[in-house]
């Protein structure tokens, strides 16, 4: 269990192992020997290193949950920070994204374009058929 997660914290971090090394101090050979297993129980002071690196913590590493990337934390971060409507909105457009990417839909258009009005609600699906009612619509309300 815990090498899997080591592995994907290594993966998630995009570095190569010998930036680990110059980064942490360990040694390149210890690195590429803890990451293929050889090393069946690494010092924890190896693993503490390591784990604190890549930005997680030992329950991470002993964990049985996913691991997050960089990238993914720092949405969902900001995801955690908005209001209501804010979730809401993200919710939908998610949602909207995982249907479209899903889809085997060919009429589908691959565009997204939120609502032109801030009165208008979120018109995830564009059509062959009302792309021009889109590309046609007033900007705002000030311009109808």
């Amino acid at each position: 269990m815990w090498l899997e997660n080591l592995k994907k914290m290594k993966e998630n971090s995009g570095k190569s192992t010998a930036e680990i090394s110059a980064a942490t101090g360990i040694p390149k050979s210890t690195l590429d020997k803890t990451f293929t297993g050889i090393i069946k129980e690494p010092p924890m002071s190896t693993m503490f290193t390591l784990v604190h690196y890549f930005g997680y913590t030992v329950d991470d590493l002993t964990g049985d949950k996913e691991m997050l990337s960089g990238e993914e934390k720092r949405l969902l971060e900001i995801y955690r920070k908005l209001d209501t409507s804010g979730k809401e909105f993200i919710t939908g457009v998610i949602e909207h994204e995982y249907t479209r990417s899903t889809s085997q839909n060919s009429n589908i258009v691959p565009i997204s374009i939120a609502s032109r009005s801030f009165n208008d609600k979120y018109k995830p699906e564009i059509s062959e058929d009302n792309i021009n009612d889109y590309i046609n619509a007033p900007e705002n309300d000030m311009d109808m």
